[in-house]
């Protein structure tokens, strides 16, 4: 299912959620609680793609995790 992305795909999605939590880290004492909410959900789901991408990569290679 995660291998539907490409290397690249998942390298972007990994580089945006890296890009939402910084500013979260910098921004979040001015941000509204829903905003807060949307960014993490926003980040978990980005994320999420590249931790399977990369699950089914090293399976696919006989990697010990």
């Amino acid at each position: 299912m995660a291998h539907e992305i490409t290397l690249a795909e998942a390298n972007k999605k990994a580089y945006q959620a890296e890009v939402i939590l910084m500013m979260l880290s910098r921004q979040v004492e001015d941000m509204a609680p829903c905003e807060i909410e949307v960014a993490i959900n926003m980040a978990k789901d980005l994320s999420s793609c590249v931790a399977a991408w990369l699950g089914e990569e090293t399976a696919m290679r006989g990697e010990q995790q």
